[in-house]
């Protein structure tokens, strides 16, 4: 997952398009968790992220999104 982090945060134009529901491939609360234990430092910025569209509702419909993506890029 925090590879997938730092991808996203390259630059200004990969942090827009690499959609943020792609980090928590195990699950939210899954990802959460482990956020929470890990020791590396790039952890807490991605954890505190992931609250803040958590929050926003980024989350709520994790199907719709993954059929919307799909429809975009296809399958």
């Amino acid at each position: 997952m925090i590879p997938l982090w730092r991808a996203k945060n390259m630059d200004f134009d990969t942090a827009c398009g690499f959609d943020i529901q792609f980090l928590t491939g195990a699950g939210l609360n899954q990802t959460i968790e482990y956020l929470e234990s890990s020791t590396d430092p790039e952890a807490r910025p991605a954890l505190e992220y992931i609250m803040k569209c958590r929050a926003a509702g980024d989350f709520d419909d994790l199907q719709a999104w993954a059929i919307w993506r799909a429809d975009i890029f296809g399958e």
